[in-house]
């Protein structure tokens, strides 16, 4: 993987942006930008890309309940499922949380064949010191070029300085890249993250049989996310 800045193309500032870059491999080069707000507000842009995400999901998980999810986008347009996620990532592109990051991917034909989507955590009040990655997939074809770590990279860097601690729910089949990318899984042996983890998985189907909860620390001299986070939950 070679990774190079492109300057002419102009992008839209955010609190977290990303300068847009090109990723080369074996078919070709990849052009790598935030999503822009007109691409956003495009209704197919939202079904395209929680086809995406959905579609890539499936296909690196043993997770049963995915299964519904590896055929096409016209057969799963109108399900249940599909849209409820549609749903939630149209809900979070126009939210107002400008800390939030759509990382793209494109081949020369402008389809997306990677995507990070990432925003500041939210499910508990007054918790906002960790970046929260909500999805990130690449098309199968462009896997083992390094796009997913350039992506994964970009968007963390990009938040660096403004939060503690970056933090994500991965399948259990990607434990060993997000190991290489600097994630640990939560600790059930310490009390702060064991009371994130018990948190967490009451609102998730897939934990722990498919999914664990990983961490990554961006300011070692800071204190954890998670120590504020069970204080909170304990209160409540």
């Amino acid at each position: 993987m070679k990774i190079a800045n492109v300057n002419k193309i102009s992008y839209k500032s955010r609190a977290c942006p990303v300068k847009p870059y090109t990723i080369k491999t074996k078919y070709g080069k990849l052009f790598v930008a935030e999503a822009g707000l007109k691409e956003i507000k495009r209704k197919s842009f939202i079904n395209n890309l929680s086809y995406f995400f959905c579609n890539n999901f499936a296909s690196m998980t043993k997770d049963p309940n995915w299964l519904p999810f590896k055929q096409k986008m016209s057969a799963m347009k109108d399900s249940f499922n599909f849209q409820n996620f549609s749903d939630y990532i149209k809900t979070r592109l126009n939210s107002k949380d400008n800390s939030l990051t759509l990382l793209l991917a494109k081949d020369k034909h402008k389809r997306i064949q990677g995507a990070c989507l990432a925003y500041k955590y939210d499910d508990i009040t007054d918790v906002d010191s960790v970046y929260y990655i909500n999805s990130i997939a690449v098309n199968r074809v462009y896997r083992h070029f390094g796009v997913a770590s350039s992506l994964l990279q970009e968007t963390i860097k990009s938040v660096s300085s403004i939060c503690s601690d970056a933090f994500l729910t991965g399948d259990r089949m990607a434990e060993g890249f997000y190991r290489k990318m600097g994630f640990e899984p939560l600790n059930p042996n310490d009390d702060n993250q064991n009371t994130i983890i018990k948190y967490i998985s009451k609102q998730r189907f897939d934990y722990p049989d498919y999914v664990d909860l990983f961490n990554k620390p961006l300011k070692h001299e800071t204190a954890r996310w998670y120590i504020k986070a069970a204080e909170i939950i304990n209160k409540t």
